[in-house]
């Protein structure tokens, strides 16, 4: 079919383009000729499926390595953290001292010495009620969604609540309120874990602001797992003494016993 077509334009069309034609296929022909000389063709197909094969498992090991590189971040950031806050031995460092000492100072200048405010180890933070009051979750919420609206780089409240799995209605009738009254809050809870004996509840803070379980006594931290909102997050490390003591002191804003109706 080629050749009819080839013998027909032959014919029809100027001289010079068969001519042209013909040394094309015959330079081509040459041209792939030499190539086969010099280059072997499945030779260099194989060494292009090697480095396309090398280049897979390449990638293949660095997907593996991701997750090592990512738990080695996370650990690192887990031991700057440890050694910042010198979470274990409870001492805060030189830097929050200072910082907690002028936090105080200033405080003294603007509203002189107050017993069980300016002599403890942490500040109230933001607009929050203090963590000691005694006051019921919806005249918290209420209270502090009057100053909300001064704090539009992040307003964050918040109540405490015992254990309320069999209480659902107390928790929707928290979440209607503060969708009616407060722009953002939230229900902090208990979620803690004693590896030792399998306790789930809540793990507890003596008066020298340790850790332990009540169920079996264990006070080995790499055994205990605590949970708390610390600053806006859920926090899993120990803290200083300033935040222990912070976290110690905290109320419970809904009443237990209508918890356990």
């Amino acid at each position: 079919y080629t050749s009819v077509m080839f013998r027909y334009f032959g014919f029809v069309v100027p001289a010079g383009v068969s001519v042209y034609w013909i040394f094309n296929s015959v330079f081509g022909i040459l041209q792939e000729y030499i190539l086969s000389i010099f280059f072997d063709v499945e030779k260099e197909r194989a060494k292009i499926n090697r480095e396309v094969e090398e280049a897979r498992k390449k990638r293949k090991e660095e997907r593996k390595k991701r997750p090592e590189k990512a738990k080695k971040a996370i650990r690192q950031d887990k031991e700057k953290y440890a050694e910042e806050s010198k979470s274990f031995d409870g001492d805060m460092t030189e830097e929050q001292r200072k910082r907690l000492e002028k936090a105080r100072a200033l405080d003294r200048e603007k509203y002189g010495e107050i017993k069980g405010i300016t002599d403890k180890n942490y500040i109230t933070n933001s607009y929050h009620v203090p963590v000691f009051e005694e006051i019921d979750a919806f005249t918290k919420l209420k209270l502090e969604s009057e100053f909300q609206q001064l704090s539009p780089g992040g307003a964050i409240s918040y109540v405490e609540t015992p254990n309320l799995t069999n209480n659902i209605p107390a928790v929707l009738e928290i979440i209607n309120f503060i969708y009616d009254n407060i722009m953002y809050a939230e229900l902090n809870t208990k979620s803690d874990y004693c590896q030792e004996c399998g306790y789930d509840g809540e793990i507890l803070l003596d008066d020298d602001l340790e850790w332990y379980c009540p169920n079996c006594g264990n006070r080995d931290h790499d055994k205990l797992n605590v949970a708390r909102r610390t600053c806006g997050y859920i926090g899993a490390n120990f803290w200083n003494k300033g935040r222990t003591q912070e976290i110690k002191e905290r109320v419970l804003h809904v009443d237990n016993k209508v918890s356990e109706e």
